[in-house]
């Protein structure tokens, strides 16, 4: 947010390519650790800067299918990429998984070096945010001198600005591309939003299907390599295939769907876009998500046909997880696309820490309470958390009109004019912020 979308890209590929050099040479448990750090630093903007990036590009009502299009993409190099990285292992050795992606992370260097323009645009305020941004800053001023301000804003009509040359456009850094905000500024300002209701719940639909994946990943070569279906290896990594096809299937249903279904009610609406729309998709999900859930516990508990567990239910967890976290995002987004970024982080970071308990967490569940009800408890809080979006439906609208008077919300959605306000101002606001008892006094 602060240097722009470009350079950290290309920053994030060259440490990746740099990384998978050094795997394919590694000969230590203790060099294996330093290739993980240096490709898992890399590999970051994946988590949050690709969803930043789409809401830079896209119009609201191409959201949905855009960023239905990254959870595919980021979910299917879950699936296919151990089956992959098998084969290469099998017939070239296993430092060529690392060598192949030496290949492709040097072809994605080279586009991204000399195609991909910075996304960023600090587009001006609209006549009602200037309006608001007049009534903050009367209002800090009040608060640092004692005085009223009689500024007055006046809306006068810009020229557009010159063309840029190639060469401009893939310079690694503009100055118009960087956050106007101090740093310490922007890298607290994600945290301010734990009190937007839609965030939050973004957050922690987006991580509860984390953890189906998770599942998934801790168990399927225990369940599938014992009896009574005794896969082989190559066979147990081709059970992904089934988890591939449904992520394929979540992906329209997340992306073109709900576009589609956010369309259609705001053309009943009188045109009039309310981000709840969206979320009517989340049915259907969160019946076929705790259905797949069933399917894949029960089913392989009870040795049943190994279409029902590592077919039928692999592909309608794979469902409910591609479709289920492209709604709950780009809800969230639909509803603050001014906060998008930070909106974006802290729920990769609920998600995060949500998916990252699970996968600690799942075995010694499994030993304690047995598959059967560890399953059946998984499936219920499945169900729960997902038709949790009816309660959005219903006070979602409330949440946003309430957040909305937040003076966080107010000042970060006015960026245009951020470098005239010092920083005591900020000091001053933020200070303000932390004491909810003087919140009153800004808003």
């Amino acid at each position: 947010m602060k240097i722009g979308r470009r350079p950290v890209y290309i920053a994030g590929t060259l440490l990746n390519l740099v990384g998978c050099v050094l795997g394919a040479f590694q000969t230590t448990v203790e060099m294996y650790f330093g290739v993980s750090i240096l490709t898992g630093f890399g590999a970051a903007p994946v988590d949050s800067l690709v969803q930043v990036t789409t809401t830079d590009i896209f119009f609201a009502h191409e959201k949905g299918t855009r960023l239905s299009l990254y959870v595919f993409t980021l979910y299917a190099g879950s699936y296919l990429g151990p089956v992959a990285a098998g084969y290469i292992a099998d017939s070239q050795g296993w430092r060529w998984c690392f060598w192949w992606l030496v290949i492709f992370f040097g072809i994605l260097l080279v586009l991204q070096a000399f195609t991909m323009e910075e996304s960023v645009f600090r587009r001006p305020p609209t006549a009602a945010e200037m309006s608001t941004e007049t009534v903050l800053e009367d209002k800090l001023q009040v608060a640092e001198k004692g005085r009223e301000s009689s500024l007055r804003t006046t809306e006068s009509e810009t020229p557009p600005p010159p063309s840029k040359t190639y060469w401009q456009r893939m310079a690694l850094h503009t100055s118009s591309s960087g956050d106007p905000r101090p740093l310490w500024l922007v890298a607290i300002s994600p945290f301010f939003l734990v009190t937007y209701p839609a965030v939050m719940w973004g957050g922690i639909v987006y991580g509860v299907q984390i953890m189906w994946l998770s599942l998934i990943t801790v168990t399927q070569s225990a369940t599938f390599n014992a009896p009574p279906y005794n896969f082989s290896m190559a066979n147990v990594g081709n059970t992904n295939f089934a988890a591939f096809i449904g992520s394929i299937i979540g992906m329209l249903w997340g992306g073109y769907v709900s576009d589609w279904c956010t369309l259609r009610l705001s053309r009943r609406n009188r045109g009039i876009m309310e981000p709840e729309f969206r979320l009517w998709t989340m049915l259907i999900p969160a019946i076929i998500n705790t259905g797949g859930l069933l399917m894949y516990g029960l089913g392989s508990l009870y040795g049943v046909h190994w279409i029902l567990p590592a077919g039928f239910g692999m592909v309608f967890i794979a469902f409910g997880i591609g479709s289920g976290a492209a709604i709950a995002l780009t809800y969230a987004v639909d509803c603050y696309p001014r906060v998008a970024s930070e909106a974006l982080v802290l729920m990769l970071f609920i998600r995060n820490l949500i998916g990252t308990g699970f996968t600690f967490a799942i075995e010694p569940w499994l030993e304690h309470n047995g598959m059967q009800n560890t399953t059946i408890i998984m499936a219920m809080l499945c169900l729960v958390t997902n038709l949790s979006f009816l309660f959005m439906v219903w006070k979602g609208k409330s949440f946003r009109e309430w957040t909305a008077k937040s003076a966080f919300h107010i000042f970060t959605s006015c960026p245009s004019k951020l470098h005239i306000v010092s920083q005591s101002v900020f000091t001053q606001l933020f200070t303000h912020l932390l004491h909810p008892d003087r919140r009153n006094q800004l808003v």
